[in-house]
């Protein structure tokens, strides 16, 4: 049985392209967020660690892949955070 799982995982790594390939292999195979195996038949994502609008770029340091629902756990937790201080700053 752990075969089989092992020849599907490789079978999901060798169809990404080259550029994830490399990501997936840095990572161990992991999602960062939830700490499962990449190939759980989740659609993966590319995530920026460091958003261009605060200066992040395409470099491999600065991405790593993602589930689809880990990468939007990501971003809606980050607008709950911007709402937040929004709030703060807010007189009223």
């Amino acid at each position: 049985l752990t075969a089989y799982w092992e020849n599907r995982q490789n079978i999901k790594f060798k169809s990404l392209i080259p550029s994830y390939q490399k990501l997936a292999q840095k990572q161990g195979f992991i999602c960062p967020v939830c700490g499962e195996s990449l190939f759980n038949d989740e659609p993966i994502q590319k995530h920026h660690k460091i958003p261009f609008c605060d200066g992040g770029n395409e470099s491999y340091a600065n991405l790593e892949l993602v589930h689809y629902y880990c990468h939007q756990q990501i971003h809606s937790h980050a607008q709950n955070h911007l709402s937040e201080i929004e709030n703060e700053l807010s007189p009223w």
